[in-house]
Formats: C-alpha cells, structure tokens, sequence
C-alpha cells in the first residue's frame, strides 16, 4: 500500500516540540513550592513574582500556568496526570525557588519525561546563596545533569548568574523575572507635604539588605528636610534576624521625631496599596537579582533608592557608597524632589527591562 502523501505542515504538526520548536507547539509550567509558612513573607514574594512572569507571558502568546506543589512527590502525581489528561503535551517545566526539588529528583524526572524540558531557575545571587542550604552544591549537581542529559537546564533570573558558566564550564540559561507594566497606576502624584515623612524599608532583615543603612539613611532625609519621620518595615519571622532588628530598633528607641512602624506581611494587592502610601522606597541591597519590591513603587509611583545590584534602575536611583547614609540619603532626597520625573525613568527603564526579558523567555522556549 502506498504511503500518504501528508503535506510538509501536517508533517511538521506532527513533529515533536523538541525537534521542530514553536510558539505554537510550547506548553509550559512553572513549578512554586506550595507550603505554609508561620507567616507569608519573601518565599510568597517570589510566588508572586513567578505568577507575574507567567501573566506576562500568557499576553505575549505563551501557553503557560503555575502549579503549586508540596514536594517532588506532588510534582510526579500531577505530571503522570496531565501525560493523560492535557488537551496538548506539555514541553518545559520550570522549577522556581528549586531547593524544594533536588538533584537526584531533577534527574528522574528527566528520565521519566524526555520529551519534556526541565529547568532548575534560581532566584539568588552569589551572596544570597552563602545563606542558602546547600545551594551551590544542587546548582552545581544539575549543572551536572545539564552536561549528560538533553532535557535539563540551568538558569539564573539575573545576568550575574552567568559566572557559574565560567567557573564550570556549562552555560546556563538567562530567564529573567517579568513584571505586568500595564499595572501602572496614574497619574503620578507629587506630595507638597512631607510631613510626616513616610520611607517603606521593606523586606526581611537580613544581613544582605543592608536595612541598618536604611534606617539611618532615613532619619538623615528627616532631619534635613525638618519633618517627622515613619520608617515602616515588615515584621520580622525568624530568629536568625533578630540581632538586625534589634539593633534597628535600638537605632530608633526613644529618639525624638522618628518612629519604626512594623507591617504584618500581607498578601500582594494589600501590599501594593501599603506602598502606594509610601514617600519613597529605599533598598540599598548588596545583593539582589531582580527585587519586586521596587516593581511595585515603580507601578505606585514611588521611587526607590536603590544599589547598583539591581541595575535595570536608572543610575540616578543608585546609590555610590552602600555604607554611607550620607550617599543613600542624598539620592533619596533627590529622588523626593523629582518624584514624578524620576518615577516617568523608572517606568521607561522597567518597560525596557520586561521587553528584553520577554525577548529571552520566548527565544529560549522556542530554540
């Protein structure tokens, strides 16, 4: 009998993702580690961050959604699942905060799905990773994976991440976080009344965020404009960062014009609002790969005095000498005085920070 004759698109249709990539053919997952902590706090943060990833995507025509897992064992039920329940095969698998998912599972997962591509992205950078279990050993093992298997990859959500390349000898990929610009709230307000003066030093109080600096940085905007000053910060959850809070708190015990307020963690749209009352948002962090934080000022309309680890901000928003409150305050203040100009940089600088981390997701999830 003689073959059909398909014609080269029924052909191509026919074909694996792997073997003939498209947009058309991508249906991808983002893998969250779906447990409850004492309280949310900087691991819901994340959660958040991925979910605006995957929305953004999803505008730009990428089949995607987020699965929240408890473990390894969740992931496997839910992947054996969609093999026999999905209206189309999935293709890649990313695994955000992917400490929750070891080497060793990384590569039974490969095994069990090759035609899928799994992905260990990483949300740290090198000096966050000196607080995280066993962090750089896991990079290191599916790194590893990546040398011997065809369906595992490695990748960081920052350029920095690029070093573990170069000391080992496997590229990893570059998949930053993506942020909904559309959520841009107008028109941008300039406060003429800045008193009392409300800074949003938010985040956990870990040694990397450099929150002692904040707070004095703060009080030296106060004190020059002459106002009252209300630094709020999130309440702290672990007592490995008590000795920072206390001494923040020490900084600010029974001094006249200034007051610490504690803000429970809150879910992501309360949140937004929080900032939305701030003045001005300093994270002078030595470390950091993306900081959503910041993200939400920019859509608030509140700027952010910033370190030059997150260099997608504008260079006015960076602040020269992290150890030094006189060099975070004098940028916040400017950034006070030009509040509605500086945030018009941010958004612009923010926009072509998203147009070129879509441009990467999609070039990598179509070969």
């Amino acid at each position: 009998m003689r073959a059909p004759d398909f014609r080269h698109e029924e052909l191509s249709e026919r074909r694996p993702h792997m073997v003939a990539p498209s947009l058309a053919s991508v249906r991808c997952i983002f893998v969250i580690h779906h447990h409850k902590p004492r309280q949310p706090g900087s691991d819901a943060g994340l959660n958040v961050t991925t979910n605006c990833t995957m929305r953004v995507l999803q505008r730009h025509g990428v089949d995607c959604q987020t699965w929240g897992v408890r473990g390894s064992d969740e992931l496997f039920r839910r992947l054996e699942h969609d093999r026999y329940q999905a209206r189309r095969p999935l293709t890649h698998v990313i695994v955000h905060t992917p400490n929750f998912i070891s080497p060793a599972e990384f590569g039974m997962l490969a095994t069990q799905w090759p035609e899928i591509e799994f992905v260990q992205l990483n949300h740290t950078g090198l000096a966050y990773q000196s607080i995280d279990f066993h962090g750089p050993q896991r990079i290191r093992e599916v790194l590893e994976l990546q040398q011997t298997m065809h369906n595992v990859k490695v990748a960081g959500n920052n350029w920095r991440f690029g070093w573990y390349g170069l000391a080992y000898g496997v590229e990893p990929l570059l998949l930053p976080n993506l942020f909904n610009v559309d959520s841009f709230v107008n028109p941008v307000v300039a406060r003429k009344d800045h008193d009392p003066l409300r800074i949003g030093g938010f985040g956990e109080a870990r040694p990397w965020k450099n929150q002692l600096i904040t707070a004095m940085a703060a009080i030296s905007i106060a004190r020059n404009l002459g106002v009252q000053l209300e630094l709020y910060i999130n309440k702290d959850r672990w007592p490995q960062t008590w000795s920072i809070t206390q001494a923040r708190q020490e900084l600010y015990a029974n001094l006249p014009g200034a007051k610490l307020i504690e803000v429970e963690w809150q879910p992501w749209p309360r949140f937004r609002r929080t900032v939305q009352t701030m003045d001005l948002l300093i994270n002078p962090s030595f470390d950091e790969t993306f900081c959503c934080v910041v993200a939400d000022g920019i859509a608030e309309g509140v700027p952010s005095v910033v370190s030059n680890a997150m260099e997608w901000c504008p260079q006015s928003w960076q602040a020269p000498a992290l150890s030094d409150p006189a060099s975070v305050a004098a940028i916040g203040a400017n950034l006070l005085h030009s509040r509605v100009s500086a945030i018009h940089d941010g958004r612009r600088s923010l926009t072509r920070f998203v147009d070129h981390g879509v441009k990467l997701w999609i070039d990598y999830l179509t070969g």
